[in-house]
């Protein structure tokens, strides 16, 4: 874990994937307590996205969020996200496959294939 005092600053020329596990920590006061961040980008292009996920102190310990990994990361910032679907017939694809097996079968019986 990196000590950060400006995790944007720091990080703003390093590509850091949406799913990545980067974490970096920064003082907070002068009795050692300590912020716990999350660094990362929805993509390339956008910018440095910083979270405080948790806190350390002398006294308690780790106390962390209980918000899961990809909760915290479901706000996208505005990407817009191009995708397709593509309905395929059950049965189409079942009768193309019987056939493909009917000819393999039939091609090995008749050329003798191993």
């Amino acid at each position: 874990m990196l000590e950060a005092s400006d995790p944007e600053l720091e990080f703003k020329d390093i590509n850091i994937p949406i799913n990545s596990k980067v974490f970096v920590h920064k003082s907070i006061s002068e009795a050692g307590h300590l912020e716990l961040l999350e660094v990362y980008r929805v993509d390339s292009s956008s910018p440095i996205i910083v979270q405080a996920i948790g806190i350390w102190s002398p006294n308690f310990g780790l106390i962390m969020t209980k918000v899961s990994f990809w909760m915290r990361r479901s706000n996208l910032w505005g990407k817009v996200f191009t995708g397709a679907t593509i309905e395929v017939s059950c049965y189409k694809f079942l009768l193309k496959l019987v056939i493909i097996m009917a000819f393999i079968s039939l091609g090995s019986t008749l050329f003798h294939c191993p």
